[in-house]
This record gives structure tokens, C-alpha cells and sequence, in this order.
């Protein structure tokens, strides 16, 4: 014997459930009774759905969720390792808003230039600098650098960005004019060697 239950949209048949499903069902108290039959309608309707071709994209989602979780539950060194990246990056990302200047990449430092009149500073040593820098830039090596420097006196209004040769140290400097209320400062994320790179020109001599 079988027991019709529901007659669901987009077919024309009716499911049916077993007489020992209803059974099994009805041994429980009614509320759990109740669930139970919504979790089965549930189960039906969803493979009616996959049958007629129509998959869900959020429950499809959820089992490619459930797939990730189980390869990371498998490899837990590499989970380890994605974690601690993400929270290294985190704290980066942190930093970097906390700091209050802008780190540029060549072509956003190009930008700056052009439509924003950005003065930009040398960090790097005199020698190095007469040999190679960023065209238009101030050659202030980062032993003498400071925010009253004479050579920022006239920028203090206007964009200003600084340049090492790897970007390691200039952050530092970036500070520094923060900290004096230079209101728009960007460092050039990985220095004249980025620049390099980008393949951008370069000037020589003073």
C-alpha cells in the first residue's frame, strides 16, 4: 500500500511515500513528525527539479562549498597555510589604511603626475641618483630626509610621492610627511625597480 502525499508544480505526478516511511515518520512526537515530512517534500521537489533540468545555482554552490571544505579537512598543511596568508594579508591591509599615504604602482604614479601635478622625491643615494631616477624627481637620500626639508617647503600643498630603489625603505619617509600634515602622499610600491620594469623612461644627471 502507498500513501499519495503531494502534487508538486511542473509535473503530473503525484509523489507518493512508502507505508514504512509513515511509519517510521509517526514513531516520532508530531512536531518532529512535521519536520520530517517538509524535509522529505523538500527532497522530492529538489529531485523533480534536477530530473526536469532545472539545478539551483545557490544549492550547487553549496556543494562545491562542501567539496573545498573536505580537500582542506584533507590537507591540513596547506590549510594552515592559506590561513596564514590571508591573515598576514589582513594585517597588511590594516596597516596600510592606518598609515594615511597611498601606495602607487608605476602607472598610478604616472597619473599622479600627469593629472595631479605630484612632486616626487628620490630617496635613493646622490651617486645612484645622477646615474638613474624617475624624470622630474628631487634627490633627497633618506639619511637626510625630513618632512622640513627645503626641497619639500614648496610642495606642502601639493601631491607629494617618495621612491626607493626596491621600495623597502621609503615607507618611512611616507610617514614622516604624514605625520607633518602633507595631505596627499603616495610611495611608489616597489620603487625604481618597478618603474623599471614597466619600462617607463628614465633621466640621468641632476
Amino acid at each position: 500500500m502507498r500513501v499519495p502525499l503531494a502534487r508538486f508544480p511542473g509535473t503530473n505526478k503525484r509523489e507518493f511515500f512508502g507505508v514504512e516511511n509513515l511509519i517510521f515518520i509517526f514513531m516520532y512526537t508530531p512536531r518532529h513528525a512535521g519536520a520530517l515530512l517538509k524535509a522529505r517534500m523538500f527532497e522530492i521537489a529538489l529531485g523533480k527539479r534536477a530530473q526536469l533540468g532545472h539545478t539551483s545555482r545557490p544549492f550547487e554552490q553549496a556543494a562545491r562549498m562542501s567539496e573545498f571544505i573536505t580537500f582542506l579537512a584533507k590537507n591540513p598543511l596547506l590549510t594552515t597555510a592559506l590561513v596564514g596568508t590571508a591573515i598576514a594579508w589582513i594585517i597588511w591591509e590594516l596597516k596600510r589604511l592606518r598609515r594615511g599615504f597611498v601606495a602607487l604602482n608605476p602607472n598610478q604614479l604616472v597619473e599622479w603626475i600627469n593629472r595631479k601635478d605630484a612632486r616626487v622625491f628620490d630617496l635613493n643615494d646622490n651617486n645612484d641618483f645622477l646615474k638613474m631616477h624617475i624624470g622630474g624627481a628631487v634627490n633627497i637620500p633618506i639619511a637626510d630626509f625630513s618632512a622640513s626639508h627645503k626641497s619639500l617647503h614648496s610642495a606642502q600643498d601639493k601631491p607629494v610621492v617618495v621612491y626607493d630603489r626596491s621600495g623597502v625603505k621609503a615607507d618611512g619617509a611616507a610617514l614622516k610627511l604624514v605625520a607633518a600634515g602633507f595631505k596627499q602622499v603616495g610611495l611608489l610600491s616597489g620603487g625604481l625597480d618597478a618603474w623599471l620594469r614597466e619600462s617607463l623612461p628614465t633621466a640621468k644627471g641632476k
